[in-house]
């Protein structure tokens, strides 16, 4: 959409019981996107799928919402100073079996992280992408240089636009 999307919903695309791959998945806004659904991306003989998000900025926050069950995304988008905005937990893409991209069309920011690690499950993969639509506008920021992002057996990935800009502007860039 050009303003908001919203999915609460279920999305399974799982790979066959005997073969196959999971499948891929693309929740998308220009602007402000919400995310509060399930998915299940897995594949018992294959690889995982992919999930992809892709609003204007993007916020990776400490812990969890505190909600029972946890709201897995909100997006702060109503109000300014962060319209379009979407904040994702860090328990969230912790307990993620699916591949994750995260892809802002300005900035990717992961705010102090209080155990000091994003740590991936096993095998999963992730790819930050800012600067989506190569305006020369977009930063990955890690907020506190003690932070790391942990991928055992998995892939960490940071691009900006595509690529023929140089690279993005990384501020406090943590441990990969």
């Amino acid at each position: 959409s050009d303003t908001d999307t919203r999915f609460y919903g279920h999305i399974s695309t799982q790979g066959g019981r005997l073969s196959g791959d999971g499948g891929f998945i693309e929740l998308s806004s220009k602007d402000s996107l919400a995310y509060g659904g399930t998915v299940n991306q897995e594949a018992p003989q294959g690889s995982p799928g992919t999930f992809l998000f892709d609003p204007s900025d993007i916020i990776v926050r400490n812990g969890t919402d505190g909600s029972t069950p946890p709201a897995p995304f909100t997006v702060l988008g109503v109000d300014p100073p962060n319209p379009g905005t979407l904040v994702i937990f860090e328990q969230t893409l912790e307990n993620s079996t699916s591949n994750i991209i995260l892809q802002a069309l300005r900035d990717i920011t992961i705010e102090d992280l209080t155990d000091n690690a994003l740590t991936l499950q096993s095998g999963v993969t992730i790819r930050f992408d800012v600067d989506s639509n190569t305006s020369g506008t977009g930063d990955f920021i890690m907020d506190d240089l003690n932070d790391a992002i942990i991928a055992p057996n998995g892939g960490i990935q940071i691009t900006r636009g595509d690529d023929t800009m140089g690279p993005a502007s990384f501020f406090n860039i943590g441990r990969l």
